[in-house]
């Protein structure tokens, strides 16, 4: 009998182990690093902003996946924002912001840097035939920025990368 009570204990100490988890999480770090953001995008049928095509996240350069890009057809609008915050990336007046793309191929596009709360009177635009675009300017206004890319070439494009930088 005694040797029946302690491989019963024996058994129900083991389940008793055995059965404490302890759960773990992968935690993403905090930090500026322009490779660590996702970004949010919509994609618009047109600058009136009102028919979305599309949406989704760009992955951060540290992703285990692969990205097939944005693909844009003429006259569509991808507006891209920190998938954190869609208001923008939060910038004091007087910051030099840089933008950087690159696209799938040479086309006519429009590339715009614009302020959330003061808008068209406080952006940077530039309307260029290029395979991507490395530029900045100086902001004018306290306020959350965002990048939009419009295609104005006859033939689709994909936008492969994107990061704005501050």
């Amino acid at each position: 009998m005694k040797a029946y009570k302690k491989i019963i204990s024996f058994i129900l100490t083991l389940v008793m182990m055995l059965s404490l988890s302890v759960n773990v999480f992968a935690a993403e770090p905090l930090t500026d690093n322009p490779n660590m953001i996702e970004w949010k995008y919509t994609v618009f049928a047109d600058e009136s902003l009102q028919k979305v095509v599309e949406e989704g996240v760009i992955p951060n350069a540290y992703a285990r996946y692969t990205w097939r890009g944005i693909t844009l057809k003429n006259g569509e609008v991808a507006i891209l924002t920190p998938s954190n915050n869609s208001m923008g990336l939060y910038c004091n007046s007087g910051r030099y912001i840089t933008i950087n793309y690159t696209l799938s191929r040479s086309a006519f596009h429009r590339s715009r840097v614009r302020a959330y709360v003061a808008g068209p009177s406080s952006e940077f635009v530039r309307e260029i035939t290029a395979s991507g675009l490395r530029s900045g300017f100086t902001t004018q206004a306290t306020d959350y920025y965002y990048g939009m890319v419009t295609n104005l070439s006859s033939d689709a494009f994909t936008i492969k990368s994107f990061s704005i930088t501050f």
